[in-house]
């Protein structure tokens, strides 16, 4: 009767052995699965955005003042998806208030603001990281912080109205009309812009990346599910 147990234990030992190798191994053909897909898709955007950018916008944020003596701040997070090192990279950004009224800063009176990304700015390591979200506090995707841009409380959106590279041998490609513009930002969360103050964490408005115009919850998610 022991021995009988014994050998029931093994068969079970081994079967459940069996059965974990069977789960790792679909596992890890998943996971190879997956990391095909976001490469076959991250070759595909890098194909169409390169027809328009050297460049591709994976992340574009207000900053809010933490104190109100301090001005919006600005934050873009890129990726060169070209072969050659750039120069830099200056962004024409313009502030519009929650509205979607173009706003002017209380110093100088000014509305669009130029901020620079100063290079060298090298190629991207791997293409497959164009796929991957961006969150604010990654340090590890090219791009800038810029603080009080604009001494203005009401801004809470932005929307870039012109993008300037240079690249090494001092060729510069201006990228304005809109519709490049949006061809040339991540799809999906990032699609959008957000306003980043203390609620940062909590609930975000969102907005139309071409026009600040305010896009209700629904709306965003139902746009990222179809992009």
């Amino acid at each position: 009767m022991i021995k009988s147990r014994e050998v029931n234990l093994k068969e079970k030992l081994i079967w459940m052995s069996g059965l974990l190798l069977l789960v790792s191994c679909s596992f890890n053909e998943n996971i190879q699965s997956d990391k095909l897909l976001k490469l076959k898709e991250a070759k595909e955007i890098v194909a169409s955005v390169s027809k328009i950018s050297p460049i591709y916008i994976k992340h574009l944020n207000v900053i809010s003042p933490d104190h109100p003596a301090d001005g919006t701040g600005v934050v873009v997070r890129y990726q060169n998806i070209s072969n050659e090192t750039l120069t830099y990279v200056d962004f024409e950004i313009q502030p519009y208030d929650s509205m979607g009224k173009i706003q002017e800063s209380a110093i100088d009176n000014k509305s669009a603001k130029i901020v620079r990304d100063d290079g060298p700015i090298k190629p991207m390591g791997n293409i497959a990281d164009v796929t991957k979200k961006v969150y604010f506090f990654e340090i590890n995707v090219p791009g800038g912080n810029w603080n009080s841009v604009w001494f203005k409380k009401e801004v809470v959106c932005i929307v870039i109205k012109k993008v300037t590279i240079e690249k090494l041998d001092g060729l510069k490609i201006i990228i304005e009309d809109p519709e490049k513009i949006k061809k040339i930002f991540s799809k999906g969360s990032h699609h959008y812009i957000n306003k980043h103050d203390q609620s940062f964490f909590r609930t975000n408005q969102l907005y139309n990346v071409n026009d600040c115009t305010y896009e209700n919850q629904l709306s965003a998610n139902n746009d990222q599910v179809k992009n």
